[in-house]
């Protein structure tokens, strides 16, 4: 009974530290990792209990207006000189890393915001 406990305990642990290296502290413009301008971070915490599991950047206007921007420019420059076909093999990959990490992805957003995620539902 005890080495069951001890192992969902120390499974749940692993989990935990796992979502914890999944968070970033550095934001994600115009197709780099940046600090956000101030190279502040703030804290994330799983609402259900209150305890920390990561930092992610403390982004201000700037940040957002340059990503904005970037992603105007992106648009404009890039994305919309693409074809349809071309259009739909970019977003075809995405979807299978999407599906590739579903299980990161549910363990982070489970963790973050404290919604039911299990395994065997088929959301991709």
């Amino acid at each position: 009974m005890y080495s069951t406990k001890f192992s969902a305990l120390y499974r749940l642990n692993q989990s935990i530290n796992h979502v914890r290296r999944s968070f970033f502290s550095q934001t994600y413009i115009n197709g780099q990792w940046v600090s956000s301008q101030s190279g502040e971070t703030f804290k994330v915490y799983n609402p259900a209990n209150g305890h920390e599991i990561g930092s992610v950047p403390d982004c201000n206007i700037q940040d957002a207006e340059k990503a904005v921007q970037a992603a105007h420019d992106a648009f404009h420059h890039k994305w919309s000189m693409k074809t349809g076909k071309e259009r739909s093999i970019v977003m075809k990959k995405f979807y299978d890393l999407i599906v590739k990490n579903k299980d990161q992805l549910g363990k982070i957003l489970t963790t973050e915001m404290v919604i039911l995620f299990t395994t065997d539902i088929n959301w991709c």
